[in-house]
């Protein structure tokens, strides 16, 4: 992976090692208040991939990636957007938002992942994205097409996984009949081989 500086808040555009997000999450997590806890949640992570639309637009992607990584920073804040690292080098572009769950409450910070990451704000911060983008690019349902992670539609998904069902099922029979074919084959120059030494004799 890589890291785009693009993504980075302003006073961090420098070389944002794995080290360093860690420290600055840390950080984060210091200014709160919570109880420390075996299974306390210090860090969520949004992962959004760049539309089918824009993909192979390196200017309009780089502007996806600037349009969700302003949207994280004004909804949850500098206190909480640890960074946004954008991936090329894996099938579709997509940008990581690492966010430390901050609950701004009374005027005191606390962290929270289960009030943070609730399903509300699951469905509202994909909903507030699609607007967002479609202001930006004016074009409609960039965010919410209806497709999964691995850009297929659930209906997409299934007719593909039952075809690489059907396909695995025809290689394995290809492959059975390959093995008994081999067999036989064995088999033939065996007797073949009988039938040349019983000649000789």
């Amino acid at each position: 992976s890589n890291i785009d500086m693009r993504h980075v808040p302003l006073n961090d555009r420098c070389c944002m090692s794995a080290e360093r997000i860690t420290r600055r999450t840390q950080s984060f997590v210091d200014d709160c208040t919570y109880r420390k806890r075996k299974d306390t949640v210090g860090l969520c992570n949004w992962v959004v991939t760049c539309p089918q639309e824009l993909v192979g637009n390196a200017e309009k992607e780089t502007l996806f990636f600037d349009t969700v990584y302003k949207f994280a920073l004004e909804r949850y804040g500098e206190d909480s957007v640890v960074a946004g690292v954008v991936h090329n080098d894996e099938t579709t572009p997509h940008i990581h938002i690492p966010c430390v769950p901050v609950i701004h409450e009374n005027g005191k910070k606390r962290l929270s992942a289960k009030e943070f990451m609730n399903k509300a704000e699951l469905q509202g911060f994909q909903r507030d994205l699609d607007k967002e983008c479609e202001k930006v690019f004016g074009m409609p349902k960039l965010i919410l097409n209806g497709r999964t992670k691995c850009d297929y539609t659930l209906s997409e998904l299934q007719e593909r996984t039952r075809n690489e069902q059907e396909l695995h099922a025809r290689e394995i029979t290809l492959q059975e009949r390959e093995t008994s074919l081999r067999a036989r084959e064995t088999s033939l120059r065996t007797r073949e081989e009988e039938l040349g030494e019983l000649e000789e004799q």
